[in-house]
């Protein structure tokens, strides 16, 4: 997913919604989809750096994969 042919911040924001959306709705498996491509955009917006939006992605699907686990 890109936007003018870049991976852009507010779609990788976006796909991260998605994710917590189905995640509250007790489908976590659906909401990791969705948070494997954030953070896989969110990647190659910062080039693989430390940032805060990387451990966002991280945490939720941290999260996720939590409640697959219960």
């Amino acid at each position: 997913l890109v936007y003018n042919g870049m991976p852009h911040p507010e779609i990788a924001t976006n796909l991260s919604n998605l994710g917590v959306a189905y995640n509250n709705l007790g489908k976590p498996s659906k909401a990791m989809v969705y948070f494997d491509e954030s953070f896989s955009m969110r990647t190659l917006i910062y080039n693989g750096k430390p940032h805060q939006d990387i451990a966002t992605s991280l945490y939720h699907l941290g999260m996720a994969y939590g409640a697959l686990q219960d």
